[in-house]
């Protein structure tokens, strides 16, 4: 744990560094000026040979005022905390009462005419940061609940049901700098956030936006990717430092992606590892992917009885409580897998987990017939984003809430509204729509990457470090996400020209055809009246979903509490957050 207490006249700032993976220093520059420094993560120049940074290159990136956001510059997962006090020449010989006060106690505040407090997110915000201001204070923290714990003491938080709803209607996350506690904020991705005596100022990065090349071939792009996607090999094996490269492996082409360019460069120490049901198409699919690229393999089995053990064990817990304290559910779908082959000694210590988020969302998942009907106004969009991420249409009002449900979903539409990037709002003519459905689709993708990706999905990779594991995103590499933003809009969305360039490279470097997926028969036309009928009972559907689903985890969910859902088959998210919107409402009545 690191802390770090600075005040002027008007100001009292305190920092708050939790674990040990900050790395932190001191630098007097002048006999008046110091700098305080803290980092955590890692990553590369842009240039296709560089190194990982250490701590003394990201501070020689920034010897002066810093005039841009890092990750225009740097590319991985990173955060770079710069804290620039000066001191007035009255306060370079402390008075006797200070130096006995600073001897007595580790939080003495060390006393500034002037505070810069400068925050470096890279384009993920891999490891997110929260603060509160007040009239005379400003917390920063990685910790949400290191903050809640000390505001709430001095009354001066509480929950936000802004903030819960919109954690409940996304069932994963609070949107934009809110936080589920109200005045608490959270930086964003690709951000550089500057505070200077009571005043904010952000500075926008990366902000995920295309430059279509219209003169772009298929050709052109199959080139573009496979130099990228060895590109970003290389920059994984440098991270990697040597130790054993695991790669989460699913039926599809992300993962399959990553292996193969792994593959490829010969990397010595790598496994894969697929999870769920012995049956499932992906399981099969994955070993065969696997055993083609001469990589070791293992299955891990998902069963109702595995996922009631695990969910009664430390790791469970652990994986929550970690999530709460960067305000968004925790990401359950691999953690147990990777629980049992650290447990069996398969992941070893300090191993690298590659997935593959989010090469599918580069190529154009996202671009789907919502989409591309979607009214080209600030309103369709609005309308599209909430009927893809957000459950308005569901109507279930937010548990523990005496406020008015459609009232609080007006005021959550409208803050989506407030959220908009400036690359849009300046692409909006008078009014208020686009000239281009590229547009539209930008700023989807944008909030996707910048919301989604960021808070929920990163939530997923954080969690190997309870593990003792590290991770990275190698489909997150500034060369293979620059590559996308040149490709016009008919070579996405349909992923074919990405899945034929995945199989080809696949293919070249196995030296075997690529595997396809197995179409599934038919069902038969006839089906017995009866039998339909059973079918069309809640109970027979909800019975079907929880034994067939390929993951099993809706044992952690009671049967009752199943059959009283909308619907069977509603995602495990919308089930968990009902338990963590009472959590936070528990925890909110124990800290006041």
């Amino acid at each position: 744990m690191t802390t770090l207490n600075l005040n002027t006249n008007q100001w009292k700032v305190h920092l708050h560094f939790s674990g040990d993976k900050w790395t932190t220093s001191t630098k007097r520059v002048s006999e008046t000026l110091s700098v305080y420094s803290y980092s955590q993560g890692t990553a590369f120049t842009l240039e296709a040979d560089s190194l990982p940074l250490d701590h003394q290159q990201f501070e020689s990136l920034l010897e002066n005022k810093a005039q841009a956001p890092l990750n225009t510059k740097l590319t991985g997962h990173y955060c770079y905390v710069r804290v620039l006090s000066t001191t007035s020449k009255e306060d370079l010989e402390p008075s006797r009462e200070r130096k006995q006060k600073q001897l007595k106690s580790e939080e003495y505040i060390k006393p500034a005419s002037q505070i810069i407090v400068e925050v470096h997110c890279d384009r993920l915000r891999s490891f997110p940061l929260f603060y509160f201001e007040s009239e005379q204070e400003l917390w920063l923290s990685d910790d949400l609940l290191y903050l809640v714990d000390k505001l709430c003491k001095r009354q001066q938080v509480k929950l936000d049901q802004q903030g819960l709803l919109s954690l409940w209607r996304s069932a994963q996350l609070v949107s934009g700098t809110d936080t589920v506690w109200k005045d608490i904020k959270q930086t964003q991705a690709s951000d550089l956030l500057r505070w200077t005596d009571g005043q904010f100022i952000c500075q926008k990065g990366e902000l995920y936006i295309h430059h279509e090349d219209e003169t772009m071939t298929v050709e052109t792009l199959k080139r573009n990717l496979k130099d990228a996607a060895r590109l970003f090999t290389q920059r994984l094996i440098k991270y990697a430092q040597g130790k054993q490269i695991v790669v989460p492996l699913s039926g599809g082409f992300d993962s399959r992606l990553v292996l193969t360019a792994l593959a490829e460069a010969q990397y010595p120490h790598l496994l894969a590892f697929t999870y769920g049901r012995h049956y499932s198409g992906e399981v099969k699919m994955s070993e065969k992917i696997a055993k083609t690229l001469n990589v070791p393999w293992h299955f891990v089995q998902y069963t109702p009885q595995k996922w009631k053990s695990w969910q009664q064990g430390q790791s469970y817990q652990a994986l929550f409580n970690k999530a709460r304290r960067t305000s968004v559910l925790a990401h359950i779908q691999d953690p147990m897998a990777i629980d049992e082959l650290v447990q069996k000694g398969l992941i070893q210590k300090d191993s690298v987990i590659a997935c593959g988020h989010s090469g599918d969302v580069h190529a154009g998942s996202l671009i789907d017939q919502k989409s591309l009907n979607a009214e080209l106004s600030s309103k369709g969009y609005i309308e599209l984003l909430s009927k893809k991420y957000f459950r308005f249409q569901a109507g279930i009002p937010l548990p523990n809430s005496a406020q008015n449900c459609e009232a609080l979903n007006s005021k959550l539409k409208a803050k989506l509204g407030q959220e908009l990037s400036q690359a849009f709002d300046q692409k909006l003519s008078s009014n208020q729509r686009l000239n281009k459905r590229e547009d539209l689709i930008d700023e989807l993708e944008r909030w996707f990457a910048h919301e989604r990706c960021s808070k929920y999905l990163l939530a997923s990779m954080r969690a190997y470090e309870l593990f003792g594991l590290r991770w990275w995103l190698p489909l997150w590499d500034n060369a293979f996400t620059q590559v996308w933003m040149t490709v016009p809009l008919k070579y996405r969305g349909r992923f074919a020209t990405y899945h034929e360039f995945v199989n080809e490279y696949f293919e070249e470097v196995s030296q075997s055809s690529a595997p396809q997926a197995s179409v599934r028969s038919p069902r038969p036309k006839t089906i017995h009246p009866l039998k339909r009928l059973l079918l069309k009972s809640k109970l027979i559907q909800t019975l079907r979903f929880r034994t067939q689903h390929p993951f099993a985890w809706y044992a952690l969910i009671p049967l009752h509490r199943h059959l009283a859902s909308q619907q069977p088959q509603e995602h495990i998210n919308v089930h968990l957050i009902q338990e963590e919107i009472k959590w936070w409402h528990d925890y909110s009545k124990n800290t006041h």
